[in-house]
């Protein structure tokens, strides 16, 4: 599939297969003139987790680092977050992965390097219920960049679709 053919699919199912799906519609009419960036609110996604969430430390001073070199940098950044489910509904991160490699531009691009080390770390712990968090940041540009965009869920069905995992 092309990006184009991912960001249809992307906007069929949050429309068609959604119960917001007429909220969806509107926003990216709304936000058409933004394309990929058009904002996504995540208090009408309905299919979001309830569990709860730890970081260890290092990971929390890592996502730390992250937000501080976003702001200062103006420039998103993607990260890996690993762990696994520790008690029912209790999910522990423990694992931090990144690059800064290749930036050069405002817009995150999870390389190839990135995408090998996923597929390893999930070939590895196939049995042990590793959890992947995949997520980057955004820096304080424009009105919406605390939301999700467009882009952000069209980029994680592109990459599942690519990948092997």
């Amino acid at each position: 599939m092309t990006r184009e053919e991912y960001v249809e699919k992307v906007k069929e199912i949050m429309i068609k297969k959604n119960p917001y799906g007429r909220f969806h519609q509107q926003n990216f009419t709304t936000y058409n003139n933004l394309g990929e960036m058009a904002p996504i609110n995540s208090a009408i996604l309905n299919d979001m987790p309830s569990e709860k969430i730890i970081l260890s430390w290092d990971v929390y001073q890592y996502l730390l680092a992250i937000s501080e070199v976003t702001n200062e940098t103006l420039q998103e950044f993607p990260f890996f977050l690993y762990g696994k489910e520790t008690s029912s509904n209790q999910i522990e991160f423990n694992e931090f992965r990144s690059s800064s490699k290749d930036r050069q531009n405002t817009s995150v691009s999870f390389n190839q390097i990135m995408i090998e080390s996923l597929q390893k770390k999930i070939a590895e712990n196939i049995q042990n219920g590793l959890v992947v968090c995949h997520g980057h940041s955004h820096p304080p540009i424009g009105s919406f960049h605390q939301n999700f965009s467009l882009g952000d869920f069209t980029s994680f069905m592109e990459m599942n679709g690519k990948s092997s995992f």
